[in-house]
């Protein structure tokens, strides 16, 4: 299976810039949250309840197991192998898996020789980012500014409601 150029680009945009800083939120009012796990002084309370898949104190059954802290953070929850976290109503899951990149003859140079790419699973969003919604991210201070000269060249893709382009 191939897949077009343009594809590639933007699951290599996506892998990409997920691991560039923390993950932050953006609300309406351009105010931003850094999503970050909350410090501890040692060890979670209830660690070895969770650990075992006993319920906790409210009777409720656990959902998964916590494991020790590490390096000064609480514990983390693993979800329980059979099950996969639904992803937000605005996004996809793409499971991972193994595909065919590129091709043994015609399209660029830096397309050849095909060959076998293994991704990870990942969350996309629904839409197209576009230029507006951007530029939120951009004046909140979460995001860098696009390229310029992206814009300049390709002056039809300067509209609020366009795809943004000129980021990595």
């Amino acid at each position: 299976m191939l897949i077009h150029r343009n594809t590639v680009c933007w699951i290599a945009l996506t892998l990409l810039t997920g691991g560039c800083s923390p993950p932050k939120t953006v609300h309406a009012d351009g105010e931003a949250d850094t999503i970050a796990p909350a410090p501890t002084e040692g060890p979670v309370q209830g660690d070895s309840q969770l650990s075992e898949g006993a319920d906790d104190e409210s009777g409720t059954p656990a959902e998964g197991t916590a494991s020790e802290p590490a390096e000064g953070h609480g514990a983390v929850l693993q979800e329980p192998a059979d099950s996969e976290p639904e992803p937000p109503d605005d996004m996809l899951a793409v499971p991972g898996g193994t595909f065919t990149m590129g091709a043994d003859s015609g399209g660029e140079q830096d397309e050849r020789p095909a060959h076998q790419v293994t991704v990870s699973g990942f969350w996309l969003d629904r839409t197209e980012v576009t230029n507006a919604a951007y530029s939120e991210c951009v004046e909140a201070g979460v995001c860098r500014e696009k390229s310029s000269d992206v814009s300049r060249r390709y002056p039809h893709f300067n509209g609020a409601n366009q795809p943004v382009s000129g980021v990595s």
